[in-house]
């Protein structure tokens, strides 16, 4: 089908599937300057439903065809995509809309960790580094919890967590958070020493905690951790290392981003993009010359929709196993 051609009369009409199930079909609205097919406002409204609501999937039927294409389409403020393959019904999900991101506290931790433990599941790094994590289900968890703590109280760290809007999440049972990003100021500049300095009277309030934190961790778990392998922890730990020295050679004075999780019920569809532009504008904002980030394959798409650029490689290997590859990367300001 020659997309130049395209109009309503390819369209049979679209169907739109409300949170408790039930359907109804409204036809879209074609607009022949811009080539794509909207949904009114108006009928979102009839509907009951919020612009951009995360609960709301959309389906298109198309007269048969054999063709497969892309077509552009959109809710009048975001465009989504929908895969047509021979003339069928298609779902398309509406990316959510987010409130803008804000600073974690104590009672985001626990989320923050389900969340982390959720979307790292996938990840091939994550099951080679942390092997032992189904024998060891509760060191794990204790593990990364604290390790989220230690970070909200380091004054060279930034825990951002990132909000479904209009109490989307409520209505479909989740939690309002559903992604999260640390961020690390590196350097030595000036503006690098008044983030510390600023951090550090955002966290002294909280300091205690996190001093009872550790030590409750070395009470309960003394000695190495059993969910990990000790061999893979310290390849990785060197591994990580030359990465960093990698970063260095470029830019000390840079922001680098830890950690980037989001719920898996929400991936692909903004929220990761969201909190890297958090990054993007504060680094311009302190005059940060780089972003880094080390990658895996997987994440590499979304950095680039960002401009990252690859500047190296590394492996993580212990001898006799597997190799464990993942990229090096920066975006200049």
């Amino acid at each position: 089908m020659d997309l130049t051609k395209f109009t309503e009369e390819d369209i049979a009409d679209i169907n739109v599937i409300l949170p408790d199930g039930s359907e109804h079909w409204k036809c879209a609205i074609y607009d022949p300057d811009s080539n794509t097919n909207k949904v009114s406002r108006a009928c979102l409204k009839a509907l009951g439903l919020p612009d951009g609501s995360s609960t709301t999937e959309l389906r298109f039927r198309f007269k048969p065809s054999n063709e497969r294409f892309r077509l552009p389409c959109s809710i009048e403020e975001g465009d989504f995509e929908v895969i047509i393959s021979g003339g069928f019904m298609f779902n398309v999900r509406m990316n959510p809309r987010f409130k803008e991101p804000r600073n974690a506290n104590q009672l985001d931790v626990p989320r923050i960790t389900e969340i982390l433990l959720a979307a790292l599941a996938s990840d091939p790094f994550y099951s080679y580094l942390w092997q032992r994590r189904r024998e060891f289900p509760d060191d794990h968890h204790f593990y990364w919890s604290n390790r989220i703590y230690g970070d909200l109280f380091n004054p060279r760290y930034k825990v951002l967590v990132l909000e479904l809007a209009d109490g989307a999440g409520e209505r479909v049972g989740k939690s309002q958070t559903i992604a999260f990003a640390i961020w690390e100021r590196k350097g030595h500049s000036d503006s690098a020493i008044k983030w510390e300095r600023e951090r550090r009277v955002q966290t002294a309030a909280n300091h205690a905690i996190s001093v009872l934190s550790a030590e409750q961790l070395l009470r309960e778990f003394p000695g190495s951790r059993r969910d990990v392998s000790t061999a893979r922890q310290e390849a990785c730990s060197a591994s990580l290392l030359r990465a960093d020295e990698t970063f260095d050679n470029i830019s000390r004075d840079r922001l680098q981003l830890e950690f980037l999780c989001t719920d898996p019920d929400f991936q692909r569809r903004g929220a990761g993009l969201k909190l890297v532009q958090w990054g993007v504008d504060k680094a311009i904002t302190e005059e940060a010359k780089v972003i880094s980030v080390t990658a895996s394959l997987q994440g590499q798409t979304l950095y680039r929709e960002h401009k990252f650029i690859i500047v190296g490689r590394e492996t993580i290997q212990v001898e006799g196993e597997e190799v464990i590859n993942y990229t090096i990367m920066i975006r200049w300001l």
